[in-house]
């Protein structure tokens, strides 16, 4: 009995089974498409936020870079009235300021400092020790 009433009201369930996959369609479409709108309008509030912090940090590197152009030309201007320092006159100046390099207390450092990098004594090279790999015959 079940399925002679099946196969002579089928069309009806097939109406009724399309007509509810295009309901539960029609929300899940609905859903996104709201949350699409809040996540634009999120994301435009951000826009606008990023945009004014770019404008500021703009603002701020076109102040520094005026504050650096100030500053070399003081430099550029000094430059022409400072006294041109003689080696002499820098060591003294560096010593003053308490250089490590030109420090006159004794460390274990000292002697390389005093002399230069490239003068300082290497490392005894071990030759001719004698000894043999013991995989050669």
């Amino acid at each position: 009995m079940p399925l002679l009433w099946i196969l002579k009201y089928w069309k009806i369930g097939a109406l009724a089974a399309l007509l509810a996959a295009a309901l539960i369609y029609r929300e899940v479409l609905v859903h996104q498409r709201d949350d699409a709108r809040a996540q634009v309008k999120t994301l435009t509030e951000q826009s606008g936020a990023l945009q004014e912090s770019v404008a500021a940090m703009r603002q701020a590197v076109a102040r520094q870079n005026g504050a650096v152009a100030a500053l070399a030309a003081k430099a550029r201007a000094d430059e022409g009235r400072a006294p041109a320092l003689t080696p002499t006159r820098r060591m003294k100046a560096l010593r003053e300021h308490g250089a490590t390099r030109f420090s006159t207390r004794p460390t274990c450092a000292t002697p390389w400092l005093r002399w230069g990098w490239s003068a300082r004594p290497s490392k005894p090279r071990l030759r001719g020790t004698g000894f043999r790999s013991s995989t050669r015959a």
